[in-house]
């Protein structure tokens, strides 16, 4: 086959027989594409990108760089070539056996990029992971990071400038980060951890959620900033007098569930006390709980825990008895709670925690389940994994590391700090995990 001048100066350069290409594999999706959870079925990819720089970027026809015109494509959906240079498309249709094969299939894709620990800072560095992996939230900061409101950002506003900053790094092929300003900026806003202190996770998240939705507030609708549409929900709980039948409700925004599970919380929390005693009707689970606590081997699911968290309880304590706004008597009630609005993306966390031990027992987060019982009208909401983080060690002194599925090449990583290593969907499903960060999908 005759090529433009191109492509060949590209075979001279890069191989001694630059032969016809065509590549038969699953398409990749575009890295440009927000919200995009299916595989482009037209992705090209850079390849000049692939031969001089070692780097795989792909793109949708939508997001490819029409006004670059010194360079050439690759489909990895038909194989045809595509030189902008000369605007000339070449169908190629034998397989390559060459180095440029080796680097299509080895080249590592964005966003697999490690963060130094910096003394204690693993807490930070396994939430920051997890976020980056958000498709949302990564596409709306790194898309709008050239607004005038991102623009003209102020020193008050340091900690969002270095983590769009961060972001950007991230989701470029490269080593590992060493993320000093970021870090630096996390101790200089806020008291609520000490420099080379230890932390948790989960409280590292809960701020910073917080401070990026009280930071970036531009608003999608009329009520909610981006933050609340990415992260918040709406869940109403109902109580329904025991005496009187009537029913009240409440309803507040969420972002998270926070499952308690440990035999600890059944000593020192009369909520969760009333919680497990009022399970007894379901024996099944209620036994397998027992057996947790007695140090028997039980598996136990994430589902299993949210049917619980969601089914109605008899609220019996003397603690926790409510007045009844209409027969004005302080007595027990039935709880149930639902969801109105699901959220987009959800973060489940397991109450792993005791006030002084961190007791041991397997709750497994599945790679998808199903919330469509658990809202209001039945209304369809399917989750889908794509972080998690996880907790080695004891209440005072661990270690945390996460996993995050990569939405461009659909891989599982592992993230230790700066060490980096592909893991199966096997491994995912057999961890004992912390807490599971999950996206809303249109089906399982």
């Amino acid at each position: 086959m005759l090529v433009c001048e191109h492509i060949q100066l590209l075979q001279s350069t890069y191989q001694d027989s630059f032969q016809s290409i065509y590549i038969k594999s699953k398409p990749i999706r575009c890295q440009a594409c927000p919200f995009d959870s299916t595989p482009e079925p037209n992705t090209w990819v850079h390849l000049n990108n692939i031969l001089q720089k070692k780097e795989s970027i792909y793109f949708c026809e939508e997001h490819l760089d029409y006004s670059e015109k010194d360079c050439t494509y690759l489909n990895l959906s038909d194989g045809v070539l595509w030189c902008r240079s000369c605007e000339t498309r070449y169908l190629c249709n034998t397989l390559i056996q060459s180095d440029l094969f080796k680097k299509l299939s080895m080249s590592k894709s964005p966003g697999i990029r490690g963060l130094k620990n910096l003394g204690n800072t693993c807490f930070i560095n396994s939430v920051i992971q997890s976020l980056s992996n958000c498709k949302p939230l990564k596409y709306y900061l790194i898309e709008n990071q050239n607004s005038l409101f991102f623009k003209g950002l102020c020193d008050e506003k340091k900690l969002l400038r270095e983590f769009i900053s961060l972001l950007n790094e991230i989701w470029k092929v490269g080593d590992a980060i060493a993320p000093e300003e970021f870090i630096s900026s996390v101790f200089e806003q806020t008291q609520w951890f000490i420099r080379g202190e230890q932390a948790d996770a989960h409280e590292f998240l809960m701020f910073f959620i917080d401070y990026l939705n009280e930071n970036i507030m531009q608003s999608t609708r009329e009520s909610d900033t981006i933050i609340e549409e990415i992260f918040f929900g709406r869940m109403t709980s109902s109580f329904t007098c025991n005496k009187c039948k009537t029913v009240t409700e409440k309803s507040e925004k969420f972002n998270d569930i926070n499952l308690p599970i440990t035999s600890i919380d059944i000593k020192d929390d009369n909520s969760y006390r009333a919680f497990l005693r009022n399970q007894r009707p379901n024996f099944q689970f209620y036994n397998r709980l027992i057996g947790l606590f007695k140090g028997t081997n039980v598996d136990i699911s994430v589902n299993e825990c949210l049917k619980a968290f969601f089914d109605p309880v008899h609220i019996k304590d003397l603690t926790e008895l409510r007045q009844c706004d209409f027969c004005d008597e302080k007595t027990d009630f039935i709880r149930k709670s639902f969801i109105t609005i699901p959220p987009k993306n959800l973060t489940v966390i397991l109450k792993r925690y005791g006030k002084y031990t961190k007791p041991k027992y397997k709750v497994k987060f599945p790679l998808y389940f199903d919330a469509t019982e658990y809202t209001e009208h039945n209304t369809a909401a399917y989750y889908s994994l794509y972080a998690l983080i996880d907790h080695f060690g004891v209440v005072s002194l661990g270690h945390y590391k996460c996993y995050c599925k990569n939405h461009l090449d659909d891989k599982w990583y592992c993230f230790n700090d700066n060490k980096i290593n592909e893991v199966s969907r096997d491994h995912i499903e057999n961890l004992q995990a912390y807490i599971g960060f999950y996206e809303l999908t249109s089906s399982i």
